[in-house]
Parts: structure tokens; sequence; C-alpha cells
């Protein structure tokens, strides 16, 4: 089955979802497919994840994360409120992934033993080597980090930090917006701070 196929499938229950997440298997990978089925994991388990998130969500975009927070802002200056925002780059977040982390989290949203066990081999069974001119390193094996330019490490990272944004949602008045390794946090008050 090819991604341009997984893209057209509209799952209408659980059990078509899982279907979907099989049916990955079933022809070579890609990383456009591993992809899609961790965007569309089984209902009970879509429910684990933070809305505030971009890349999970099919139907969402950065451009609907700006407009959100651009409406926050003008909502504030509209009502006469203080808005504090802050933005955070995670540098080097991809690349300092721990995997055990990653698959214990995996484990406990109930990823299906098949793609669980892909996603493992993905991760670990990685080396690299350098080339600097004519000189090429010896192999090493990875320990971390999630691979450089795949489709599914955005998936994979955001189901990583999904704990940051669930216990942020328990702040009261302090919303979240996710994308990559951006984030921003703000709050709108009637005070100044102090």
């Amino acid at each position: 089955m090819h991604s341009s196929e997984l893209k057209q499938k509209k799952p209408q229950s659980c059990s078509r979802n899982l279907n979907l997440v099989f049916s990955v298997f079933e022809a070579p990978v890609n990383q456009n497919e591993l992809a899609y089925a961790l965007r569309n994991l089984p209902c009970e388990t879509s429910r684990l994840l933070a809305e505030e998130k971009v890349r999970l969500r099919i139907s969402r975009s950065t451009n609907q994360h700006v407009a959100l927070l651009n409406q926050f802002v003008k909502d504030g200056v509209d009502n006469r409120q203080v808005l504090t925002a802050v933005f955070i780059y995670l540098k080097s977040a991809y690349g300092n992934v721990w995997w055990e982390c990653l698959l214990l989290k995996l484990s406990k949203l109930g990823i299906i033993a098949n793609l669980f066990n892909f996603i493992r081999g993905f991760l670990c069974q990685r080396s690299c080597r350098v080339r600097y001119g004519n000189i090429l390193s010896k192999s090493r094996i990875l320990k971390t980090g999630l691979p450089q330019g795949a489709v599914s490490s955005c998936s994979l990272f955001e189901i990583y930090i999904n704990d940051l944004i669930l216990n942020v949602r328990e702040i009261s008045g302090v919303k979240c917006l996710l994308y990559a390794d951006d984030l921003v946090f703000w709050t709108v008050s009637k005070k100044k701070m102090q």
C-alpha cells in the first residue's frame, strides 16, 4: 500500500484504525507511512495525546497556531489585559531524545506490537560515520536521538514530550502551543506582573 492510498483512508472506528496500522506492515514501510500510522493511532490512544500539538493533527497547521495566538493577543489588548508569553526553542531536541523513555511512552499508549517493534528497530539499530574532506571516521553506534530528516521523527518527538503539554494543562490560566521543537506558553491577567 502506498502512502497516497493511506492518506485517502478515513478510518471510521477504532478497529479500522488498527487495520490501518497493520496495513503499514503489509508493504515495504517508508517514513511517510510510519508518520501517518502514528498520527492515526487507535481511538483510545489518540485521546491521550495533547491537542496543542500541530504535527500529529492532520487538520491543524502552524498558520492556525499563529492565528490562535494572535487572537489571544488581540483579545487581551481589547480587554485591557496583560498577556505574558514565553517562547522556547528546544535546542538539539531531536538529537537528545532518550530512547528507553520514548519506547516506554509508546508502550503506555498501547502501540501494537508490530509497530512498536518496528519503531524500536528504527531507533536502536543506527550508526553513523563522519566525513571531513577525504577522511572518514570509524562507525559509531548511536545511543540517543531521532533520525535527522525522517518524517516520523516529528511525530515521535511529540509523543516524547506529550507529558509536558498535559502537565501545563493542569496549571490554571496557562496556555501552550507546540510545533516540532518550538513552544510558546502564555497567560492573560487583569494586572501587570510584579
